[in-house]
């Protein structure tokens, strides 16, 4: 098993919420600590590309460009943790899992594109603000993301917004919100470097009162 570099390929929309699901799956563990000053490029990065992003939506040829030279840097810091996961990990499945990259299972390159996400599930729990998420299991699914705001409605990628990683196909996700209404799909990225996402939904944080 190995950390995949499928980043490579994805487009200006999807890099950065897969970025964001790297830097808070790696920042959330010591285990890749000796490779801190690398990681420490990762945000500013990010936050360098998603501006440039924003700007580039039907901006001028420069701010365009600015956009690609930004995507390529935030590519170059992915390409760089992926190799230091993967020196790390040593094939390891249980180290692969604590850094968000997408990975090949046991060398099986048996993996198919991703379908259309079915069966999704947004439940309450007991406790404020965490949500049970389900949807129908997917052999290629490589990790999922739960994208949400209380002020981007529409989860425009050019907006701000926030992000938790799901790692199984049924699991219960804290937004860190106890009021208000959110707005929140499920994206899911594929072995193959292929995405699906569900339709955005705007739900109370709590039940009372619907």
């Amino acid at each position: 098993m190995k950390a995949l570099k499928n980043f490579k390929k994805f487009s200006d929309v999807k890099i950065g919420p897969f970025a964001s699901v790297v830097l808070e799956k790696m920042g959330s563990t010591t285990v890749f600590d000796d490779y801190k000053a690398h990681y420490d490029l990762l945000n500013p990065a990010l936050t360098a590309f998603n501006a440039a992003y924003s700007l580039s939506k039907g901006g001028t040829r420069e701010q365009i460009e600015d956009k690609r030279s930004k995507k390529k840097a935030l590519i170059d810091v992915l390409e760089m943790l992926c190799d230091d996961v993967n020196f790390v990990a040593k094939g390891r499945k249980e180290i692969l899992l604590l850094s968000g990259f997408h990975f090949n299972q046991d060398g099986s390159d048996s993996s198919v594109k991703l379908t259309p996400i079915e069966r999704l599930q947004i439940n309450y729990t007991k406790n404020l603000g965490v949500f049970g998420i389900s949807y129908k299991f997917q052999r290629s699914v490589a990790s999922g993301l739960v994208v949400f705001s209380m002020e981007n409605k529409s989860l425009d990628p050019a907006l701000p917004y926030f992000s938790k990683p799901i790692n199984k196909s049924k699991e219960q996700v804290d937004l860190g919100i106890r009021s208000g209404v959110v707005s929140i799909k499920l994206i899911l990225y594929g072995k193959l470097g292929d995405t699906v996402e569900s339709v955005t939904y705007e739900i109370p944080i709590s039940k009372i009162g619907i």
